[in-house]
């Protein structure tokens, strides 16, 4: 098995903490993870020389544009079965990238924080939605 995370995120906080945690274990496992973050942050840093395949890619302005074309390429020669997307913001790009890759990889989003995203169509492009805490939603949410 073969999972993508992606996390677009310039610090470190509970994901990056909660990634810390996991990744390691799951390639202690026997699973094949690659992280594709943004560079030079401590995300990136953090899995230096650790087995974990880590593809720092800008994805801002333009270069968000580009980006896409990167994500595409790296799920289709890494042969990702699973996408793992941490953050509400990286949706659009990872499914764009997804779509682009030629494979049809499960969309999994791990929101982190009790105000993430909540749009309907973006969240019907998910296979799975899965918290890693316990999260009070201030009205009633059906994606579908």
């Amino acid at each position: 098995m073969n999972i993508l995370f992606v996390n677009n995120f310039r610090k470190r906080g509970g994901g990056e903490e909660f990634l810390r945690d996991l990744l390691p274990g799951l390639v202690s496992k026997g699973v094949s993870v690659g992280l594709l973050c943004r560079p030079h942050t401590p995300l990136a840093e953090m899995f230096k020389d650790s087995g974990i395949q880590v593809f720092p890619v800008d994805r801002n302005g333009l270069k968000g544009l580009n980006a896409i074309f990167k994500m595409a390429g790296i799920i289709r020669r890494g042969g990702y079965g699973i996408i793992d997307i941490q953050r509400g913001h990286d949706i659009v790009q990872t499914w764009l990238g997804a779509l682009l890759s030629g494979r049809k990889p499960r969309l999994m989003y791990t929101p982190q924080v009790p105000e993430f995203i909540r749009s309907r169509f973006l969240l019907g492009r998910m296979t799975r939605i899965v918290t890693i805490s316990r999260l009070k939603p201030r009205k009633r949410f059906n994606p579908r």
